[in-house]
């Protein structure tokens, strides 16, 4: 098994641009920059998901669960991330009458 340096890691982790590719591409020093605490120290995004993507994502829905339910990873990063304030437009419920089909 290869032994990596700290430098080794910040050089590997250099090639690419979030830590989901660093994990996919690079696994070995991925896992060993992770046992190290080194992560937030690469300075590597930890998602796809900006702000300006998740409000965007949520402008595409009517619904709090609709967006919930059809698009869960920017729904997922918006709760891990505590932006709340991107779906405070969306209602939360629905009502409907009995019987109308919808």
């Amino acid at each position: 098994m290869r032994k990596w340096t700290n430098e080794e890691i910040r050089l590997e982790a250099s090639k690419y641009k979030t830590r989901g590719e660093f994990s996919k591409q690079s696994r070995a020093a991925y896992i060993v920059a992770w046992k190290r605490s080194m992560l937030d120290e690469l300075g590597l995004p930890s998602s796809k998901w900006t702000r300006e993507r998740v409000a965007k994502e949520a402008a595409r829905y009517s619904t709090y669960n609709e967006f919930r339910f059809k698009s869960p990873l920017a729904f997922i990063a918006m709760e891990n991330k505590g932006w709340y304030d991107l779906a405070k437009h969306l209602p939360r419920y629905v009502h409907r009458k009995w019987g109308d089909g919808t």
